[in-house]
């Protein structure tokens, strides 16, 4: 309580927060693959300030695909549909690997 009445009343300067810029290495062509591997093979990255923007979405992506499994049978998407995303990151930074076909294509 002493903390809250003390940002509230006393402390009441703002201070804007700092710009973070994201580490823009981990999308070079073939780079963030290894890092998506990388990011399976150890939770620790999803508390660190430099990689928990995609490695917490990646993990929490698997979670969920792994829930839909159990909880539907049969694909999520038409065979169509498949080819649509596959086409998208063949295009994109992002290669198919274990992991992105674990949660897309499972």
């Amino acid at each position: 309580m002493k903390k809250r009445e003390d940002i509230n009343y006393r402390n009441n300067t703002f201070f804007e927060p700092e710009e973070y810029i994201f580490n823009t290495n981990v999308f070079r062509k073939g780079s963030l693959s290894a890092t998506i591997d990388e990011y399976f093979g150890d939770l620790v990255y999803c508390f660190m300030e430099d990689h928990c923007c995609l490695a917490l979405p990646l993990r929490l992506a698997e979670r969920t695909a792994l829930e839909l499994q159990t909880l539907f049978s049969g694909s999520p998407f038409s065979a169509e549909k498949y080819d649509v995303i596959d086409g998208l990151l063949k295009e994109s930074v992002i290669s198919r690997n274990k992991h992105i076909d674990k949660i897309i294509f499972y």
